[in-house]
């Protein structure tokens, strides 16, 4: 079957040289470091994939950031 992703890429942002980058923004009272090692992965996992898709669609991606925006 075909594997789906849901999900939005809250910023990019294109630099001068044309270079992507990218931030997810978190609402949370938690800082970043008070999240699982787990929920932190999936973090990670998230912003990886979301760089890898713009790369298969020939987009240069030299950042990705997680930015937790406290509630």
């Amino acid at each position: 079957g075909l594997n789906k992703l849901v999900g939005n890429i809250d910023i990019a942002v294109v630099d001068s040289k044309g270079t992507t980058h990218i931030f997810d923004y978190k609402t949370s009272p938690k800082q970043y470091i008070q999240y699982s090692s787990a929920k932190r992965l999936a973090f990670k996992y998230q912003q990886a994939t979301y760089a890898r898709i713009l790369q298969r669609n020939n987009i240069n991606v030299n950042n990705a950031k997680i930015c937790i925006v406290p509630v």
